[in-house]
C-alpha cells in the first residue's frame, strides 16, 4: 500500500492567505492576477526610462504614443514617473521585485515630489523613499493599497515637515517674509473662448491658510444668500451683498507638553493637509488677530450624549480620525459625510465617537439597506467591510488622527525630531539668507552681501526670493551741454521782409 503526501500551497483560495498581501496582489482572484499582469506590461513598456537617456524626448513620445495608441501626455506622465525612480532606489527596488505599483499611481508619486525640487539633497529624497516603501509594505492578508489620493497626502505631510527654518532674527525675518508673501499673492484677468463664446475669468493665487477662510466665507455667504459659488463670488466683488459676519475654520494640530500647540509646527487643513512654513505663518497671524478656541480630541475620544445627535467634539474627533467617507476608495471629505452610528441608536448604540463613523449618502445607504456591515479595530486603524456575498473588504482611517506622522502617535514626534535633526535644504539656505541680510543691515556694503548670497546660491544650487535693498544714491546733477552757437547769424532779411521790393 503506496502512501501519499499531499502538500499545499502557500497561495490558498480562503478569504486571508497566509502571508501578508495587497488585495491587487491576491493569487487566489482571477481579476487580481489579470491586474498584475496589467502592471508587469506596464513595467515591461516603461521601467527602461529610469535611467535610459533620450535624446529628443519629444521624438520618443511621440513614436510611443504611436505604437501603444495612448495619448501623449499620459505617455510622458509615465515616461517621468518611472525615471523619478531613479532618485528612490529602495521604491525602485521593490517595483523591480514586486511590479505593485500602477503606472496611475506612479505618476500622483511624480506629481507630488515635483515639489520637493529638482536640487533636494540625497537626505531628502532618501527620506522620501523611505516614507513611501513602509507605506506600500503590506501588514496584513488582502490589505487594500493605499490610494492615490492617500499617497499624495502623505508625500505633501512630509513636505511639510521638512520645512522647517533657523531662526536669526525673527522680527527682522518676519517683516522680510511679510513683504514677500505679500508679493505673492496675484490677481489675474484673462480672457478665452469655449465653443465659440468669449469669456472672462478671475485667478487669486494666495497661501492656502487664507485660501481656506476665503473658502470657509464664501461658502457661508452661499448658504445664507441661497446662491451658487460661482454667483456669491460675483456679488461680493461687486458689492451687490455683504459676506457672512462670522466664519470657522477647523483645523487639526499636534499638542504639545502642556496640551496646546507648540508655536510653529504645522496644522492640518482639512481639504488642504498639513501646512507649510508660509502656511503655518499665516495661520498664526490669523490666530493673533482671532484667538481660536480649542477643543481637546483626546478628551473627546470617551465622551458619549444620551442624545442621538452627536456633539461638535465628537463631530470634530470623527472628522479628524476618518478625514473622509471610511467604504474602501471613497474620498468623499468627512465634513460632507453623514455620522453613521455603526450599532444603531435604537439598537443599543451609544452616541460616542467609538460607534460613530464617517460615510457618505450612497454608502450609508448601502449600510442601511444591510447589503453591507462594518466593523472598527481602534487600535491599527482598519476597517473590515463584510458583504452579503459573502466577501470582505478592508479600508482604514486616514484622518490626521491615524497618518503615518500623526500628531496623537509616538512617530509624530520622532519625525519631527528627525526633521528637524536633518534640516531640509531649502529651509537652511533661507536661514542662511536671512542671517546674511541681517548682517548687511550692520556693516552696510551692499555688493559685498549680493556676493555673499551669490556664494550662497551656487553652493546650495538654489535662488534666494530675498535680496538686500541697494544704498539710497544721491541724484548727481549733469548741466546741460552749452549751446553751440549761441549768436546765430540772420536769415536773409527777404524771408521775413513784409514789403519786398517790386519788380
Amino acid at each position: 500500500m503506496s502512501r501519499t503526501t499531499t502538500q499545499t500551497s502557500t497561495e490558498t483560495h480562503t478569504p486571508a492567505a497566509l502571508h501578508k498581501h495587497f488585495r491587487c496582489q491576491n493569487a487566489s482572484d482571477p481579476r487580481a492576477k489579470l491586474s498584475q499582469q496589467m502592471r508587469d506590461t506596464e513595467f515591461a513598456l516603461y521601467s527602461p526610462y529610469t535611467e535610459m537617456p533620450l535624446q529628443d524626448f519629444d521624438l520618443e513620445v511621440e513614436e510611443l504614443a504611436s505604437i501603444t495608441d495612448r495619448p501623449k501626455h499620459e505617455i510622458s506622465a509615465a515616461i517621468f514617473a518611472y525615471n523619478r525612480l531613479r532618485l528612490l532606489p529602495l521604491l525602485r527596488k521593490m517595483q523591480e521585485e514586486t511590479r505593485l505599483l500602477s503606472v496611475h499611481t506612479l505618476v500622483g508619486i511624480d506629481s507630488a515630489l515635483m515639489k520637493v525640487g529638482a536640487e533636494a539633497d540625497e537626505e531628502t529624497w532618501a527620506a522620501f523613499d523611505e516614507m513611501l516603501v513602509k507605506l506600500f509594505r503590506p501588514k496584513r492578508a488582502n490589505q487594500p493599497l493605499p490610494s492615490r489620493a492617500t499617497i499624495v497626502r502623505r508625500i505633501r505631510t512630509l513636505i511639510a515637515k521638512l520645512d522647517v527654518g533657523l531662526n536669526y532674527d525673527p522680527v527682522k525675518r518676519k517683516k522680510r517674509e511679510d513683504e514677500h508673501n505679500h508679493r505673492s499673492r496675484t490677481v489675474e484677468f484673462s480672457d478665452f473662448e469655449r465653443n465659440g463664446v468669449e469669456l472672462g475669468s478671475l485667478q487669486l493665487t494666495t497661501d492656502n491658510t487664507t485660501m481656506a477662510v476665503v473658502r470657509a466665507s464664501l461658502k457661508a455667504t452661499a448658504r445664507e444668500h441661497k446662491l451658487s459659488l460661482a454667483d456669491t463670488a460675483i456679488k461680493l466683488l461687486t458689492g451687490d451683498i455683504e459676506p457672512t459676519a462670522k466664519v470657522h475654520l477647523h483645523v487639526y494640530a499636534p499638542a504639545g507638553k502642556d496640551g496646546a500647540r507648540e508655536e510653529g509646527t504645522p496644522v492640518f487643513i482639512p481639504g488642504i493637509g498639513w501646512t507649510n512654513a508660509l502656511d503655518t505663518k499665516e495661520f498664526e497671524d490669523l490666530c493673533d488677530a482671532n484667538p481660536p478656541t480649542v477643543h481637546n480630541l483626546d478628551e473627546a475620544a470617551n465622551t458619549v450624549t444620551d442624545s442621538y445627535t452627536p456633539t461638535q467634539e465628537m463631530k470634530h474627533y470623527a472628522h479628524a480620525r476618518d478625514g473622509h467617507c471610511i467604504f474602501p476608495g471613497c474620498t468623499r471629505p468627512a465634513a460632507a459625510c453623514q455620522l453613521d452610528h455603526r450599532i444603531p441608536f435604537d439598537r443599543g448604540g451609544k452616541t460616542t465617537p467609538h460607534n460613530l463613523f464617517c460615510l457618505c449618502a450612497h454608502h450609508h445607504n448601502i449600510k442601511t439597506d444591510k447589503r453591507a456591515f462594518y466593523v472598527s479595530d481602534p487600535v491599527t486603524g482598519d476597517i473590515v467591510w463584510l458583504l452579503e456575498n459573502g466577501t470582505y473588504l478592508l479600508s482604514r482611517h486616514e484622518g490626521p488622527l491615524f497618518d503615518e506622522i500623526t500628531p496623537t502617535t509616538p512617530r509624530w514626534r520622532s519625525s519631527l525630531e528627525a526633521a528637524a535633526k536633518n534640516r531640509d535644504t531649502v529651509a537652511e539656505f533661507n536661514a542662511r539668507i536671512h542671517r546674511l541680510l541681517d548682517e548687511y543691515d550692520t556693516h552696510g556694503d551692499y555688493y559685498r552681501c549680493l556676493a555673499e548670497i551669490q556664494v550662497l546660491e551656487r553652493r546650495f544650487k538654489l535662488v534666494s526670493d530675498f535680496a538686500p535693498e541697494p544704498p539710497e544714491v544721491e541724484p548727481v546733477h549733469i548741466p546741460e551741454e552749452p549751446d553751440p552757437d549761441p549768436f546765430p547769424d540772420p536769415e536773409p532779411l527777404a524771408k521775413y521782409n513784409p514789403f519786398p521790393p517790386t519788380e
